[in-house]
């Protein structure tokens, strides 16, 4: 792998996988963030990771969509109903 050359004796990859177009690779003693290809490493030890950060895509049109469609099709049945009343 291209960051074997960085790791320590002892120190042996346990995890590897791509996040947002970076190679994340989790040994033994810290986690390494490379570029695709290798020429930008950033290692980080576990004793000063303190939090981790997700991010959730949120789609709000769609939100707005459902919203709008349930208003439309409520107002619809309540239209039909005081229709059938008179």
């Amino acid at each position: 792998m291209k960051i074997d050359k960085y790791l320590t004796p002892g120190e042996t990859i346990e995890k590897s996988f791509t996040v947002e177009g970076y190679d994340v690779h989790a040994t033994n003693k810290r986690i390494f963030i490379s570029s695709f290809d290798g020429n930008t490493v950033g290692d980080y030890d576990y004793d000063h990771i303190s939090s981790l950060v997700f991010h959730i895509k949120r789609y709000y049109w769609l939100i707005a969509t459902g919203i709008a469609i349930a208003v439309l099709t409520w107002a619809q049945k309540t239209t039909k109903k005081k229709e059938k009343l008179c």
